[in-house]
């Protein structure tokens, strides 16, 4: 429930930025929806671990192509790459 706001934010803020990613409010605007739905969706307790980790590395990465140094997008990024490879498990692409 909480994350249904959020991910229509997230959406609404990338389609403006798509349009015009030179526009520097659009670009703001859209780093900081991803990152809050980002986080929301790794630490959601109404989504399976499979799911939460995989979406909110997705928007991470995101994230990071745009702004490669962006400080709360890397960490929890890494922070997910890093539990992949202690499960064992392949860090999906």
């Amino acid at each position: 429930k909480k994350l249904v706001p959020l991910q229509k934010e997230y959406l609404k803020t990338k389609t403006a930025y798509q349009k015009d990613t030179k526009n520097k409010k659009n670009r703001d605007a859209f780093l900081k929806a991803a990152t809050v739905y980002g986080h929301e969706t790794m630490v959601s307790p109404e989504l399976p671990t499979r799911v939460k980790y995989r979406d909110a590395l997705r928007v991470y990465r995101e994230v990071l192509a745009i702004d490669p140094k962006h400080p709360v997008a890397r960490e929890e990024h890494d922070l997910i790459v890093s539990i992949y490879k202690q499960m064992g498990r392949p860090v999906p692409k």
